[in-house]
Parts: C-alpha cells; sequence; structure tokens
C-alpha cells in the first residue's frame, strides 16, 4: 500500500532533466526516476543542460552543483535570467549539506535540495512534489487566463450587442419611412423607382437580420436564452407552418421556388423553448432560400434515437466548400456571397445547444447537397422542465 501511495503516475508523464557530470549519478538517477513512470533526460555539463531545455521542456531539473567548467550556482543564475525559462523549478544535488549553500540557492531560485548519497524514494517525492506544485500552478495560471479572456470577451459583447441594437433601430426607422414613401407615392411611382425601393427595403431588412442575430450572438451567455422555457413542439406542424410563411415571401420577392419533401411521423413532438424552435428552422430554411443561385430542395425526415429526435435536412443544390465544412457553425464561416447573412447557422447552433440538443452536416460538392442533423430531446425523455 505504501509503495502505491508512492508511486503516483503523472499523465502525461512528467519530464525531468538532470545535469550532473558524473556518469554513476546519471544511470542511478534516471534508474530510480524511469522505474516511477518519469520521463527522464540526462546531460553531463550545464551547456548541454540548457540546450536540452529548448528541445525537452523540462518540468523539473535536477540540478549538480559541484560540475567542472560551470558549476551548478552558474546554471541555475543562466536558467533563471532568462524570462521563458525562469517558471522550471531547480533542485539542487549536492554533497555539501550546509546551511551556507542553500541559503545560496535558495537565494539565486532553487525550489529544494537532495544531499548525496542518495535515497531514491526521498529523490522521487521530492521530484514529484515539484512537478505536482508546477502542475497545479500552470493550471490556476491558465484558469485565470481564461477568466481575464472571459471577461474581456463580457465587455466587448456588451459593447458590440448595444452597437447593434442601436443600428437595429436606425434600420428600423428607414425601413418605416420607406414604407411610409411607398404609400404616399401609390401605384403612380415610376417603375424604376419603384423597384429601386423594393431593393432597397429588401437591403434594409437583410441588415436588420444581420444585427439582430449579431446581437444575440455577441450577448450570448448573459441572457435570459441560456435559461429556455422548454416545452413540447409538434415538429410536422412546425415545419408546415414555417414553410407556409416561407412561401408566401418567395410569391411576393419573385426568388427561386421552394420545394420541400416531408417525412416525419405526425404525432411526433421534441423538446425545445418553442421561439427557440421557429427561430431555429426558420432561420436555416431563410438562409438558404435567400441566398440560392440555383433552385433548391428540402428533404425533411426524422425518427427517435434512445432519448432523442434526430431530425434530418437533406438540401439538395447547396454545397458547402470542403476546406470550410468543419467550421460551417462559425461565424462568417460561409462567404456572405454564398449563403444570406453569415451568421444564422451560429444562431441555430447556440439555440440548439442552449436546449440541450446538437447539430453537425456533412456536405458533397460533387453532388452539390448538404445534410444538416438536428439532435433535440424526445418529449419520452422525461426532462420536460
Amino acid at each position: 500500500m505504501a509503495e502505491e501511495q508512492e508511486k503516483v503516475i503523472f499523465n502525461p508523464p512528467a519530464r525531468i532533466l538532470v545535469i550532473d557530470d558524473s556518469s554513476l549519478n546519471r544511470q542511478f538517477i534516471s534508474s530510480a526516476l524511469k522505474s516511477r513512470d518519469f520521463d527522464v533526460t540526462v546531460t553531463k555539463n550545464g551547456e548541454e543542460g540548457v540546450n536540452a531545455i529548448k528541445d525537452k521542456n523540462p518540468e523539473v531539473i535536477l540540478l549538480d552543483i559541484m560540475m567542472p567548467d560551470e558549476d551548478g550556482y552558474s546554471v541555475c543564475r543562466r536558467i533563471k535570467s532568462n524570462p521563458r525559462l525562469s517558471h522550471i523549478p531547480i533542485i539542487f544535488l549536492t554533497a555539501v549539506d550546509t546551511i551556507e549553500d542553500k541559503l545560496k540557492g535558495f537565494d539565486i531560485g532553487a525550489a529544494d535540495f537532495i544531499t548525496k548519497p542518495f535515497n531514491h524514494k526521498e529523490m522521487s517525492a521530492r521530484v514529484r512534489t515539484q512537478v505536482s506544485l508546477s502542475r497545479a500552478m500552470n493550471e490556476k495560471e491558465k484558469m485565470l487566463r481564461i477568466a481575464m479572456e472571459e471577461r474581456r470577451n463580457a465587455v466587448v459583447a456588451r459593447i458590440a450587442g448595444g452597437i447593434s441594437h442601436n443600428f437595429s433601430n436606425l434600420i428600423g426607422v428607414s425601413i418605416g419611412n420607406l414604407l411610409l414613401i411607398e404609400s404616399l407615392l401609390g401605384n403612380g411611382v415610376n417603375p424604376i423607382a419603384k423597384e429601386a425601393l423594393s431593393d432597397l427595403k429588401k437591403s434594409l431588412e437583410r441588415q436588420k437580420t444581420m444585427l439582430r442575430q449579431f446581437l444575440r450572438l455577441s450577448n450570448r451567455g448573459f441572457t435570459e436564452d441560456n435559461n429556455p422555457e422548454i416545452t413540447e413542439n409538434n415538429l410536422s406542424t412546425l415545419i408546415d407552418e414555417i414553410f407556409e410563411n416561407l412561401l408566401m415571401q418567395d410569391r411576393a420577392s419573385k426568388t427561386q421556388p421552394i420545394r420541400l419533401q416531408k417525412n416525419i411521423p405526425d404525432k411526433m413532438t421534441f423538446l425545445c423553448d418553442q421561439d427557440h424552435a421557429r427561430e431555429i428552422f426558420h432561420m436555416i430554411f431563410n438562409e438558404i432560400i435567400s441566398s440560392a443561385v440555383n433552385p433548391v430542395s428540402f428533404n425533411v425526415s426524422a425518427r427517435i434515437e434512445g432519448i432523442n429526435v434526430k431530425c434530418t435536412i437533406t438540401i439538395a443544390g447547396f454545397s458547402v466548400a470542403r476546406e470550410i465544412q468543419d467550421s460551417i457553425f462559425e461565424p462568417f464561416a460561409l462567404p456572405l456571397a454564398n449563403v444570406g447573412t453569415g451568421l444564422a447557422f451560429s444562431v441555430v447552433k447556440n439555440l440548439i445547444e442552449v436546449n440541450k440538443g446538437t447539430v453537425n452536416s456533412q456536405s458533397n460538392t460533387e453532388e452539390n447537397k448538404t445534410i444538416l442533423e438536428l439532435n433535440f430531446l424526445s418529449s419520452e425523455s422525461g426532462n420536460l422542465g
């Protein structure tokens, strides 16, 4: 039992660098530490040791004090004077156990001392302690960096969200004024001017959509969207309602015809915030339709897999370049000329994940086809509320 407690396994194995001019010492230390699953590199002088640091990136250095040419104190000073290396704990190996020597070592940055003749259990314990401290410190610094980055992102997001909200209001006013101008002009307006007004209104509507989606992304993590009101949603009915709405827009704007095939059980339901559910599917379909150069068709099917409803949307006539397929759900991963606002898929992913679901995609450029797979909790999963 004591042996098991002594042999603590680090994952990945801790990297140890030994700097000692004695071949016997190097052999003993290497054997003792390797038997306890340390990754050991040995060097015979300070110059070799310093060069090895750059290649091996050790977590702990065992450094002999009494060496010819350059003693351990000098090597320690060289290491500690380099900002990129100074964090590495150094354990001095010494045959002299005096207070003066230890104080001198601590003054120049030593973390610990091991006195000759060596005891392999003591050596292993002291090395293990320094590795544990070093890794704990690295993890603490990592978490601190993440926390600081999150705070910076939060500030930037709030600023961006405020700007986006203000621009959205301005665009709303502009759209309102355009509608007023159209109503005042009536049917007597020049056809060219009428078409220009229509194009301007579409442009403003698209900008408003982009800003709304950007606002949602910028506020991700701080809004009520992270506490959705989970309800049952009938998938077949939802798809029908969204497509009826899109067909009305299609007839009004005279865009490419929309074709839909649906293979969904009539009574299949899934768990999701109702507003989020509508927004998820509307953004997927609308984003593709609004940017389609050629006619596209949708085949929507669904089935139960365990506690999930897997909804598969096959889009014929639309594909994504191979080099960006893995990042399709990142903001602006898709070129604006290729897909609507460039933000919709990011918002879709965010909304699905907030509702405890997942989404993934695969695209085939040769067949000009894209498949989206959306996974929601089923109503039978028992996760309602």
